[in-house]
C-alpha cells in the first residue's frame, strides 16, 4: 500500500499489524512534485491512500499525481481519497490516523480556512484517465469519499 501524505504512527502500526508492506510518500501539497521525483519505492503497489491531499493541489499537480500513480499502481489497484464538497474548508490537509479497522482519527487541527476551490469527482475523472470510480460515499462532514481503481 502506498500512503501519500503525512503518515501518522497509528497508521503505520495498523498496517504493520496487518502484515501490509507500506510505501510512504511523505509530502505536503507544496512539496509533492519534488517528493514524487525523489521517491524510490516499488512500482507495483496494490493500493494507495491520498486522504484529502487532492483538495489542496492545483490542476497541473493533480495531473502529475495521476500520471505518477498510474506508473506505480498495479492494474485494478484501489485509490482512496476524500474530496471537499462545500467551502470553505480546512486551510491545510488533515492528517488522518487509522485507529483500527473501523475508525479514523483526525490528527491535525481541522480549523476551517479560506479554501474555496472544489475539485469535483467528474473533474478528477477527466484528469485521471487511467482511473475510474469504483465507489463513492457522501459523508455528513461535507466530504465525498471515493475509491478509484487503476484501469
Amino acid at each position: 500500500v502506498l500512503d501519500v501524505g503525512m503518515l501518522r504512527p497509528g497508521s503505520l502500526r495498523f498496517f504493520a499489524e496487518q502484515g501490509v508492506d507500506l510505501g510512504v510518500l511523505g509530502a505536503e501539497p507544496e512539496t509533492l512534485l519534488e517528493s514524487m521525483e525523489d521517491f524510490t519505492g516499488a512500482d507495483a503497489f496494490g493500493g494507495a491512500l491520498l486522504w484529502d491531499l487532492p483538495n489542496y493541489l492545483e490542476e497541473p499537480d493533480l495531473v502529475a499525481l495521476g500520471a505518477w500513480l498510474e506508473q506505480r499502481l498495479a492494474p485494478g489497484a484501489p485509490v482512496y481519497l476524500a474530496l471537499a464538497t462545500r467551502t470553505p474548508y480546512a486551510a491545510r490537509p488533515r492528517h488522518y490516523e487509522i485507529v483500527d479497522a473501523g475508525h479514523l482519527r483526525v490528527a491535525a487541527d481541522p480549523t476551517v480556512g479560506d479554501r474555496e476551490v472544489i475539485i469535483s469527482g467528474p473533474k478528477l475523472d477527466r484528469l485521471w484517465a487511467a482511473f475510474e470510480v469504483d465507489r463513492s460515499f457522501l459523508l455528513r462532514n461535507g466530504s465525498q469519499e471515493y475509491v478509484w481503481r487503476r484501469v
